[in-house]
């Protein structure tokens, strides 16, 4: 063998061990491409979980079939996906033991509100939320188009729910198998949080029927199914519905409460606000916060007793194109003429307050 054909040959065993490790290499890359692939398939979805709930029951109402779940004792909690920015959650009391004067229910959300709120018994009630106000920027901090939730879920009004939306469905599409080969990269979604709900008291229906019943759960308050909105409506969330007195047209909240409020181009940073307590004769002064989008803005405390009062907010400057921002107001308490003994109104006061206006700006040295 001349030397011609020696150093073909080295060449070729070169050429040989390194298909071998580019071959390596590309089954190492398909081994990893395929358990991204399963893992997408599997586990890359909107996060939801049920915690402390008994498994869910189905209610016949006029309007439709209403799903539901007990809480296990005295309180549950839920992980679900954030499908917009507004979130209705319905309450179910049909427990016998529950008097007229309803049962307490604290809501909170990702550890943030403890929003106290009174269930009556037998219907069905709703309290509406606007997230950014409790939960920040950050959840709505990616760009929507880029989130991608029309790939996540098919949405659907719900009958009888006015414009709130429910996922009746979350189905995935095939997944984008270029990405998955590509990089690895996981498929965006939206992110999922907690809602946490208690009660001070359960009912065991087997225990109180003293017959020997066989429904021996310990059951607190029904969750429904949660709702909802990519919008505030143009009345609000959280108000009893908006009234004519004496001194104009007013609201009472339920609690927490947001409204929108349009910007024009003579629009000011100051926003004026007018509130009133309700009648409540605890002696304790009741604390008020204020949010404007996602941003706390101040606190202020109103007495018992005290009248119609103006309160001017200093907002922050408005963002490029913004033609309008949510106010969010929550007081600290609220109040139950029907709970009190005052009256048959079983409405939960929580501040009276007119449709705020903007107000002239602060001249050097007010306050």
């Amino acid at each position: 063998m001349d030397e011609t054909q020696g150093g073909l040959i080295g060449r070729l065993v070169a050429l040989a061990r390194q298909q071998r490790v580019l071959s390596a290499l590309l089954i190492v890359y398909l081994a990893l491409s395929a358990a991204e692939l399963v893992r997408v398939l599997l586990f890359d979805r909107p996060r939801s979980f049920e915690a402390s709930f008994y498994p869910a029951e189905t209610v016949r109402l006029p309007q439709g079939d209403r799903t539901f779940r007990w809480t296990r004792g005295n309180g549950g909690s839920l992980l679900r996906p954030l499908y917009g920015q507004i979130v209705r959650i319905p309450l179910f009391v049909p427990r016998p033991d529950v008097t007229a004067e309803g049962i307490r229910v604290e809501i909170s959300i990702e550890s943030h509100g403890g929003d106290l709120v009174t269930a009556y018994p037998g219907a069905w009630q709703t309290f509406d939320y606007y997230l950014p106000a409790l939960l920040g920027d950050d959840p709505w901090s990616d760009d929507p188009e880029a989130m991608g939730l029309h790939d996540f879920a098919v949405l659907e009004a719900a009958d009888g729910e006015g414009p709130f939306l429910r996922p009746r469905s979350i189905r995935r599409l095939p997944p984008d198998y270029v990405q998955v080969f590509a990089g690895w990269h996981p498929q965006p979604g939206p992110p999922s949080v907690w809602f946490d709900f208690e009660v001070p008291t359960t009912f065991v229906t087997a225990a109180a029927s003293g017959e020997g019943g066989t429904d021996r759960r310990e059951l607190g308050v029904g969750v429904g199914e949660l709702l909802w909105l990519e919008e505030l409506p143009a009345d609000g969330i959280g108000l009893h519905g908006w009234e004519e007195g004496a001194e104009g047209r007013f609201a009472w909240t339920k609690g927490r409460a947001s409204l929108r409020v349009e910007r024009s181009e003579s629009s000011r940073l100051l926003l004026r606000v007018t509130l009133r307590p309700p009648p409540d004769p605890s002696p304790e002064p009741l604390t008020i916060g204020f949010y404007w989008n996602a941003d706390f803005i101040e606190t202020q405390v109103l007495q018992p007793g005290q009248g119609w009062t103006d309160i001017d907010l200093l907002l922050p400057e408005p963002s490029d194109g913004e033609s309008a921002g949510v106010l969010t107001v929550n007081p600290s308490r609220t109040w139950g003429p029907g709970r009190a003994g005052v009256s048959t109104d079983g409405r939960e006061l929580g501040i009276a307050i007119r449709s705020p206006h903007w107000g002239r700006e602060r001249q050097a040295g007010e306050k």
